[in-house]
This record gives C-alpha cells, structure tokens and sequence, in this order.
C-alpha cells in the first residue's frame, strides 16, 4: 500500500498549524503599517475609521483569501492520497482474495486426487489380500503334495496316501488353473493400476 510520506505529512500539517497565526501576524503587521505611516492617532471620524477598514481588509483579505485556497488545495491533495491509498488497498484485496480463490481451488484439486489415490490404493490392498490368500492356498496344496508324493517315492506310501495323492491330483490341477487366474489377475490390476 502505497504510503504519504512522513516529510509531506509533518510539512502539511506545520503549515496547517501556523496558518492562523500567520494571518493573525498580517493582520497585525497591516494595522502596525497604517500607525506607522498615519501617525495622527485614532480619529473621532467614521470617514477616517471606513478608510482604515478599505485599507486593512485590502491588505488582509487577499492573503487570507490565498491561505484559504492553499489549504483547500492541500485539503484536496490529501483526499486524493487518501482515495488512492484506498484504491491501491481495494486492489490488493481483490488480489489477495484471487490468490485465496486459487489455493482453496489447488487444495480441493489437491484433496480429490488425493481421495481418488486412496480408493485406489484401498482396492489394490483388497485385491493383493485376495491374490494373498489364494497364494497361500495353493502353497498349502502344493506343499501337501510335495510331502505325500516324497512318501510315495520312498515307499512308505500307505493306502491313505494314495487316496490323498488322487485327491491331491485333482486340487492340483483346480490350483494350476487357480495359477491361470492369479496371473491374469496380476495383469489386469497392473493395467488398471499403472495409469
């Protein structure tokens, strides 16, 4: 915001001050003039006492009359820095309300990716603890399998390993496709995900 300058301010404001007393001073330097030069004293007469009014309100009204415009004009001048101050301060508002406008706008442009990574996130979480889980399962089988065919190779297979093994057999092969799955599940999330 621009600022009146200290100088101008304290200058104007002196000047504003003395103003008064200044024209108190030419008043009564007129009324010392005219004893000075018309020494006969105070006159009975109103023609006299008329003429001495001509001449101090000659003398005196134009220097009041020339403070009064001076003052008005600084008067003016004032108001003019005034409503420029005004004015700068009214646009910097209206910026500063616009740079506001703009960061609240970013910050909800900000929040909204933000949301949206989060859901995202959220389902690739879901989606990992399901392929987790059916990774786990078949770890599980696979390694039953392993075991029982080890006992079926060293031969101490029983009867009951072999209907394990058949059972085996048949989860192995739904595990493979399970397999299948998980892999064009991989793929599918990796797809949707990477954008």
């Amino acid at each position: 915001m621009p600022e009146i300058k200290n100088q101008d301010i304290g200058h104007e404001s002196r000047i504003q001050k003395w103003a008064p007393y200044l024209v108190l001073i030419v008043l009564g330097g007129s009324v010392v003039f005219y004893l000075i030069h018309f020494p006969n004293g105070l006159s009975d007469k109103q023609s006299v006492w008329g003429q001495f009014g001509d001449f101090v309100g000659g003398l005196v009204n134009p220097i009041i009359g020339f403070f009064t415009i001076w003052l008005l004009a600084v008067s003016l001048r004032q108001n003019h820095k005034a409503l420029s101050q005004a004015n700068e301060a009214l646009r910097q508002a209206r910026s500063e309300l616009e740079l506001t406008r703009v960061a609240i706008d970013l910050a909800a442009n900000i929040q909204a990716v933000t949301e949206d990574a989060l859901r995202k996130q959220i389902a690739i979480a879901e989606h990992a603890k399901d392929m987790s889980n059916a990774v786990a399962i078949a770890d599980y089988f696979a390694g039953k399998w392993d075991r029982l065919e080890s006992q079926r190779k060293s031969g101490l297979a029983s009867d009951r390993v072999h209907s394990h093994l058949s059972y085996l057999r048949e989860v192995n092969s739904k595990v493979l496709g399970m397999e299948k799955i998980l892999d064009d599940e991989r793929e599918r999330l990796v797809k949707d995900y990477s954008n």
